[in-house]
């Protein structure tokens, strides 16, 4: 992988995606893995236990490592 200018967050990001797969937004704006583990934060709202952010998301798409659609909701890893 080309990680010369991959943040931190960036490169946990790629490792996470190429370990679970495509990541999917949930509700509220988190982005992870479908499936994953949601913890309860406050009366009614769950939240991924790993999640990123689609700013994150959106850099390594600018830099053509993942392909994000927003309005489908999906980021897929292009294979690198």
């Amino acid at each position: 992988m080309k990680c010369a200018n991959l943040s931190t967050t960036m490169r946990e990001t790629i490792r996470v995606m190429r370990k679970h797969g495509n990541l999917v937004r949930y509700k509220g704006g988190f982005w992870s893995w479908e499936n994953v583990d949601l913890k309860t934060r406050g009366e009614n709202r769950f939240v991924p236990t790993w999640f990123c952010n689609v700013q994150t998301l959106r850099a390594l798409d600018k830099r053509k490592l993942v392909l994000l659609d927003e309005d489908v909701g999906e980021c897929k890893l292009i294979s690198l």
